[in-house]
């Protein structure tokens, strides 16, 4: 019988830490005959590591050494053949090996000059277009001690020649635990980036594998390999596909009781042929329960079985001894008790005390306590009511963060300061009243509460952190007091039912993104310098609004001179749909970018002679425009300065313009008459009079030549005429 013999060179994943080069291990398949083989043939693969001889992997981070082992095997694809299955021939493990398999009668002869595919390990799902390969990266998989489900690790090659290198698709996670008891891991990203699944692979210019989700999956669960769970101090290793977690990944660690999820923060990434740590640590073992004193309590960590403690009187029921007076950081954190009965002698409520005991449905806290810790309640996602004593003075941070069943809350008259993430989440809420001693409203405080119709802010509050109301879906109307001075970035942001927004006569700053889609249509203000002061941005302004003074809809507006201003800022009217005309103070000097931009039924405006500068799109698509006039004293026009003023048909510019920028005019197509006054050519974009139709430009005759000549100006000088 014929044989063919290819040499393979072949390595699984690089197991490496983040900091690890990329693609460490890479394989070589080089053919060594390049004999025809037809039906029938055996062909076999030598398989040796190009970079490692004396394994099949070798990790240099780990100094960890993989072997083939009897019955792997590989897919190999070629012409119109399918796949090939080719299998090791060796009965122990081995760090050389060779892939046999025979040609089948609907298999193509090889001559050696094939364009050739191929996968490890096999898989009949596997296939190939001649293009690429589609493979399966699964979503379960058992995380082997001090290794990886080798079943889960793909590494693909291809070549049009003679030679193969086979690359990793994936890279991953390795993790270990520092205590026993845990059986399953579940990982995730925040934005559910796909880490597995069906996909495509192709290789790119550099001859490296990427790959096109089919079917993706966002999450994938490690089994640990045996009923005695994850072994502590030794490390585990996933499969992942490359993914970029914008906004952290989640872990959620798995026990037959319980589950605890873990956040890593921040931009993660799993690269190709990398592996991640990830640390859990767990200060206790399951099931151990640590006090110090009879009258405080150290640390409640982890019960799954309330009812065997000595302080239970039945499952999921916890009672305190009288005696008691504090509550210590993590008491009772991620337990799962239903309910609970706090002594009257508590003061103190510490840092995660009730973390994550997602069964809580009530609990009384005791008119005496006067803190309650950052976390305290977190997670506790059953609770329905609580009452917070009057003797508190704030709330702290996340403190009731994820408390999605709580349909409504007291905030004590006492109450300083609501902290950060303080009701994150807690999407049950109706509504809330914030006392007037509240001075500070924290960043994400209320954000995701959904259920949210209105919110009644005391005067005292002086304000409004980031993020402070985003995504309150249900709010129609807030009503900001006059103390505050402050609304923070994306305050009110996705809140898409809320129609109005009043802003107070003390504000001087708003975030960006503050009203960023939401429905407002209305605003309203009493006093027009507040409004001229704030530094607005695209993102901080309401989309397509009214503007109302003192409950007057505001449509022809006069600068007084009592407002001390010398410019009109960025955005200051942008999209303002009310106003129609404006006039301006003689002391204003210029006009920022987007300052009138969209304001549709604008249809007159004074530019006073002091202006100086005009800012990119400043009047852009004010269609209700119909002539514009540009002082002398004019002496820059921005990009797109009046771009799509489509009703305009008289452009009068003044002689100390110098420069005109791109599109500045472009889209006037209604345009009958141009004047420019200019004796100096200025400089000009050749698409600032783009789609202006073909009305004369009219310049000083004297300098008609000059205009003519200059760039920018000779593209349109058939339209050129002297004056």
């Amino acid at each position: 019988m014929n044989t063919t013999k290819i040499a393979l060179g072949f390595a699984m994943a690089a197991l490496l830490t983040a900091c690890a080069a990329e693609d460490y291990f890479e394989e070589t398949i080089k053919r060594e005959s390049s004999s025809a083989a037809e039906a029938g043939t055996v062909v076999s693969f030598s398989a040796v590591n190009a970079d490692n001889p004396s394994t099949r992997t070798s990790l240099s981070e780990d100094g960890l050494s993989v072997l083939w082992n009897p019955g792997d095997a590989i897919n190999l694809f070629y012409g119109e053949s399918g796949s090939i299955k080719l299998t090791a021939d060796i009965e122990s493990p081995s760090s050389v090996t060779t892939f046999s398999g025979t040609l089948g009668e609907e298999d193509e002869p090889m001559n050696g000059n094939e364009n050739i595919w191929a996968v490890y390990p096999y898989n009949e799902a596997n296939t190939c277009d001649g293009q690429s390969v589609t493979i399966t990266i699964p979503n379960e998989q058992v995380a082997v001690e001090g290794s990886f489900d080798k079943d889960a690790l793909t590494t693909v090659a291809h070549s049009t020649g003679t030679d193969l290198e086979f690359y990793n698709v994936c890279g991953g996670i390795k993790f270990r635990f520092t205590h026993e008891g845990f059986n399953k891991v579940y990982i995730y990203g925040t934005w559910a980036e796909v880490i597995a699944g069906t996909v495509k692979v192709s290789m790119d210019a550099d001859g490296k594998p990427v790959y096109s989700v089919i079917e993706g999956k966002s999450s994938i669960t490690a089994f640990a390999p045996d009923e005695e769970g994850f072994k502590p101090g030794s490390w585990y290793y996933v499969v992942a596909l490359p993914a970029v977690f914008e906004d952290g990944v989640k872990i959620n660690v798995i026990n037959d009781f319980i589950t605890q999820t873990r956040t890593l923060e921040g931009n993660l990434a799993i690269k190709r042929s990398v592996w991640s740590r990830l640390t859990f640590t767990n200060a206790q073992p399951l099931n151990q329960i640590w006090y110090t004193a009879p009258s405080r309590i150290s640390y409640f960590k982890n019960m799954p079985a309330i009812s065997s403690h000595t302080f239970s009187d039945g499952v999921g029921v916890i009672t305190l001894k009288d005696n008691l007076t504090s509550i210590g950081k993590y008491a009772f954190e991620d337990c799962s008790l239903t309910s609970i009965n706090i002594p009257d002698g508590v003061t103190s409520i510490g840092y995660s005390a009730f973390y994550g005991c997602s069964f809580l449905t009530s609990i009384n806290i005791p008119d005496r306590v006067v803190s309650i810790g950052d976390y305290a309640f977190f997670g506790c996602s059953s609770l329905t009511s609580i009452n917070i004593p009057d003797r508190v003075t704030s709330i702290r941070d996340y403190a009731f963060c994820h408390c999605g069943s709580l349909t409504s809350i007291n905030i004590p008259d006492g109450v300083t300061s609501i902290g950060d993430y303080a009701f994150e989440g807690c999407s049950g809420l109706t509504s809330i009243n914030i006392p007037d001693r509240v001075t500070s409203i924290g960043k994400c405080a209320f954000m995701g509460c959904s259920g949210l119709t209105s919110i009644n802010i005391q005067d005292g509050v002086t304000s409004i952190g980031e993020f402070a109301f985003c995504h309150c879906d249900s709010l129609t109307s807030i009503n900001i007091p006059d103390t505050v001075t402050s609304i923070g970035e994306c305050a009110f942001m996705g809140c898409k039912r809320l129609t109005s927004i009043n802003i107070p006569d003390r504000v001087t700053s708003i975030g960006a993104g503050a009203f960023y889609n939401t429905a407002i249509n209305r605003v309203y203000i009493t006093d027009l310098e507040t409004w001229l002061r704030i530094s607005w941005t695209e993102y901080t302004i309401p989309n397509a609004y009214h503007l109302y003074l003192n409950g007057i809809e505001l449509t022809d507006v006069v600068l007084p001179d009592t407002i001390l201003r010398t410019s009109i800022g960025q955005y200051t009217f942008y999209k303002c749909l009310s106003l129609r005309s404006i006039k301006i103070q003689d002391r204003v000097t210029s006009i920022g970018q987007y300052a009138f931009s969209e304001c549709y039924n604008l249809t007159s405006i004074n530019i006073p002679d002091g202006v100086t500068s005009i800012g990119e799109c400043a009047f852009s698509y004010c269609t209700g425009l119909t002539s514009i006039k540009i002082p002398d004293g004019v002496t820059s026009i921005g990009k797109s300065a009046f771009c799509g003023c489509s009703s305009a048909k008289r452009l009068s510019i003044g002689n100390g313009v110098t420069s005109i920028g791109n599109s500045a005019f472009a889209y006037c197509n209604a345009l009958e008459t141009i004047i420019i006054l200019a004796t100096t050519p200025p400089t000009l974009d050749s698409s600032a009079f783009s789609n202006t139709g073909t009305c004369k430009i009219y310049v000083p005759s004297i300098s008609l030549s000059a205009y003519k000549a200059a760039s920018g100006w000779r593209n349109i000088a058939d339209r050129l005429s002297g004056i």
